[in-house]
């Protein structure tokens, strides 16, 4: 049988200041994509500013350990950095990435699930929310297949008390990268990026350069607005290839801060689940 779209279990504790949690059936399915459905009473509905302000955070858990974390508002910049068009009250969670290459780029990256106990995503729902409702949609296969490399993500804080070079170097370096998506409080806060993999120069760009350069290399991209540095290592879609640093000596990112504050970074990486 071919992909499914179809609804699936409910989410509890959905309300103001909680976490809503949703576990989903395993063994005998195949996951391409999660769509969180939300809804709201604040002003306006489930417009785009209001999701990112009222879902403050979303993972995805396999036996109990987190493999994606990010924000709302983190994670539709993504998809529109992607070219995905932004429709009320709709969050989607790409498992298997649609603009990958094929083949076998759009179905490598899918979630098989025979051999995982518990698939779980937790929604925190800011206090301010006003009468929240979310469920949840999949797109899956009917398939008994074990989990391979999928994409995960990492969020962490880079500490920047200072303007001008700042290196970081206990980036997680276990599985490849596929990109590092740096959340500044400005765009112009991050003069230049650099990466170096065992001492060797990998990347290195202003945010000029840098955004000529995805423009030419990634399929549908979209020109990202406001406070958003995207480094990509695979502009081209390829699972086949991401920045290779597992088993690395070292692996460093240098950036060139004009202003001393600490962005956020959401690490992608392609390896087995946690």
């Amino acid at each position: 049988m071919g992909l499914m779209h179809v609804s699936t279990n409910s989410f509890n504790a959905v309300a103001p200041g909680q976490r809503a949690t949703l576990d989903l059936p395993t063994r005998k399915f195949k996951y391409h994509q999660i769509r969180l459905v939300y809804g709201t009473g604040t002003a306006g509905g489930p417009t785009r500013a209001n999701i990112e302000a009222e879902l403050t955070r979303i993972a995805i858990a396999v036996n109990g350990k987190e493999q994606q974390v990010f924000s709302a508002a983190q994670l539709l910049r993504l998809h529109e950095f992607r070219g995905r068009t932004f429709h009320a009250g709709h969050v989607p969670l790409f498992l298997a990435n649609p603009w990958m290459k094929t083949p076998p780029g759009q179905d490598a990256l899918g979630w098989g699930t025979a051999d995982v106990q518990t698939l779980q995503v937790t929604v925190d729902i800011a206090a301010g929310a006003t009468a929240p409702t979310l469920k949840a949609m999949v797109a899956v296969e009917e398939r008994e297949e074990a989990m391979s490399a999928i994409a995960k993500f990492r969020r962490l804080t880079l500490p920047v008390t200072a303007v001008g070079l700042q290196t970081f170097t206990s980036l997680p370096r276990d599985d490849n990268f596929a990109a590092i998506w740096l959340f500044p409080a400005a765009s112009a806060d991050i003069n230049e990026a650099r990466v170096l993999v065992d001492q060797r120069e990998v990347f290195k760009a202003t945010r000029t350069e840098n955004d000529a350069w995805l423009e030419d290399l990634v399929p549908d991209w979209t020109a990202p607005a406001g406070a958003f540095w995207p480094l990509v290592f695979n502009p081209q879609g390829r699972v086949t290839e991401p920045l290779i640093t597992r088993g690395s000596s070292e692996f460093r990112l240098e950036l060139d801060m004009a202003v001393a504050n600490s962005p956020t970074a959401l690490i992608e990486v392609y390896g087995l689940r946690d």
